[in-house]
């Protein structure tokens, strides 16, 4: 909430400054005539008003980049997820099952080394060097 308020208090220094200085611009060349000064309160306040719809539009625009960007990377995780631990956890119940020690261990040190993939594979996908997204995309509409 406090990010909010200030964005829209960002945009309102900003409205604040386009109407200021315009305003300022126009009493150094215009003058101080109140037929004069009155049309260009109005025209510099609407301007100022323009100011700060304008950069609320482009706040709003970044988050909802931001947004669109977090929720692809992490489907892109979740599906990744998914589908190792469909394929491995048949695997652990088996060596689970037998009981026998060495199998233990290599399956411990097999769950290491997918974890390391995992975590690296996430590295990737939220740094961008790698786009599973457009794979997964591109498949699901195969």
């Amino acid at each position: 909430m406090s990010e909010r308020i200030g964005n829209f208090g960002f945009a309102v220094i900003g409205g604040i400054v386009v109407f200021v200085s315009g305003i300022a611009v126009d009493l150094a060349l215009l003058g101080h005539e109140r037929r004069i000064v009155i049309p260009c309160l109005i025209a510099n306040r609407t301007a100022g008003l323009i100011a700060i719809i304008m950069a609320l539009a482009l706040q709003l625009h970044k988050e909802e980049r931001h947004f669109r960007f977090a929720t692809e990377k992490a489907a892109t995780i979740a599906e990744l997820n998914h589908h190792v631990r469909n394929a491995v956890f048949p695997l652990f119940l088996a060596v689970q099952r037998s009981h026998d020690p060495e199998s233990l261990r290599l399956a411990d040190e097999a769950m290491s080394r997918l974890e390391i993939a995992l975590r690296d594979a996430a590295v990737d996908a939220y740094s961008g060097k790698i786009r599973y997204a457009d794979e997964i995309m591109s498949r699901s509409a195969a």
